[in-house]
């Protein structure tokens, strides 16, 4: 909605009409980014993956129709804290028993890990299970690659592995809540 000031083109699935931008209007999820390979010196993609159904192909067509870029993501653990301004004002009364985590409609836990970045799935009764009380560590990851962009996907698949993965994160990142 709010697209960067130096970019040419804004590719989304609404136009927003702003500043005389030249506007792709497509399903990044479904849909192939209608430029040639490497045809952008640098691709910016803020605050927009953790939104998809699925970013697999978003984040395929970025490396493909540009050089290098920048990505910025929310980090898994600012999204793994339970929301109380959702839950307590935004609808002007409180959901006591109604968990958000993180920013409700977000889609995917985001991670850097040896330079890749890793989607989980997001299920907010495994966060539930696994709670986090608090994030004292980095809100957002500001990813920057070149030619292409190192990346793994956890889907909901199976249920025991995705309940390893919620616990391990809560454990191995302690120095960040306790």
């Amino acid at each position: 909605m709010d697209p960067v000031p130096i970019a040419d083109v804004v590719v989304d699935c609404h136009n927003f009409g702003r500043g005389g931008k030249s506007y792709c209007i497509l399903d990044l999820c479904s849909e192939k980014l209608p430029f040639p390979d490497k045809y952008f010196d640098i691709a910016i993609c803020s605050q927009t993956l953790e939104d998809l159904a699925s970013p697999r192909l978003a984040i395929l067509e970025m490396s493909r129709v540009a050089k290098r870029g920048i990505i910025e993501v929310p980090h898994r653990g600012a999204e793994s804290i339970v929301n109380n301004f959702y839950n307590q004002f935004r609808h002007g009364f409180s959901m006591p028993n109604i968990y958000h985590f993180g920013t409700g409609h977000h889609k995917w836990l985001i991670e850097e890990i040896d330079n890749h970045l890793i989607f989980t799935i997001k299920v907010h009764y495994m966060l539930m299970r696994y709670p986090i009380p608090k994030w004292n560590g980095q809100c957002g990851i500001t990813f920057r690659w070149q030619d292409s962009i190192p990346y793994g996907i956890l889907y909901d698949i199976d249920e025991l592995v995705l309940d390893d993965n919620y616990e391990a994160f809560r454990e191995n990142n302690r120095r960040f809540w306790e």
